[in-house]
């Protein structure tokens, strides 16, 4: 079997200048698509690498080891019609509404909570290589489709401003797929 020519397999595309109207600008030189650009579209490894790296810019936290316990309760026992957790017994003051408080616990006011956190948690995560860099050619080429860019910023019912700023946007497009969308965008009436 026969290999396609390169014209088949990588389609051409045309350069415009961000001054030249592109309309009339009928000659301008044409190259063929980047390759980055006809990468397979993999969303679910795209959103799987952005999620596992915006994970590295998290600082640890936790809980001091003393919150919650920096009291000296003890349980009342039983036979006195409440629970057995820990109570506040009396305190500085004589009767004040801590007295015979409950302590410790995480259903207490004033207790720890449930499974204190530690900094010693797994806040980084390590990517492949590869798969870093099949998500940024995977990316790259669904912002060369139209129909999921026009997707992406729905609808396009508001004016881009990079569409008159970016003549890289332009040089992903065709020349025809790049003059609809322009005129989309000027055509658009802002609520």
């Amino acid at each position: 079997m026969a290999c396609p020519t390169t014209s088949a397999a990588r389609p051409l595309v045309t350069i415009q200048s961000v001054e030249g109207d592109m309309a009339i600008d009928g000659a301008a030189p044409s190259v063929p698509l980047p390759d980055v650009l006809r990468a397979p579209i993999r969303p679910d490894i795209v959103s799987f690498v952005h999620d596992n790296l915006s994970k590295n810019k998290r600082q640890p936290y936790a809980v001091s080891k003393r919150a919650g316990h920096q009291t000296s309760a003890e349980s009342w026992s039983t036979g006195r019609a409440v629970s057995r957790v820990p109570r506040v017994p009396r305190v500085p003051g004589g009767g004040t509404h801590r007295a015979g408080q409950g302590a410790f616990g995480n259903m207490c006011r004033g207790g720890r909570m449930f499974a204190p956190t530690k900094v010693w948690r797994r806040w980084h995560r390590k990517i492949n290589v590869n798969q870093r860099r099949f998500a940024v050619g995977s990316a790259l080429a669904s912002s060369a489709v139209l129909s999921l860019e026009w997707d992406f910023n729905g609808g396009m019912k508001f004016k881009l401003p990079f569409l008159r700023l970016s003549p890289f946007f332009y040089h992903s497009l065709g020349s025809m797929e790049a003059l609809v969308l322009q005129s989309e965008a000027d055509n658009v009436t802002h609520p």
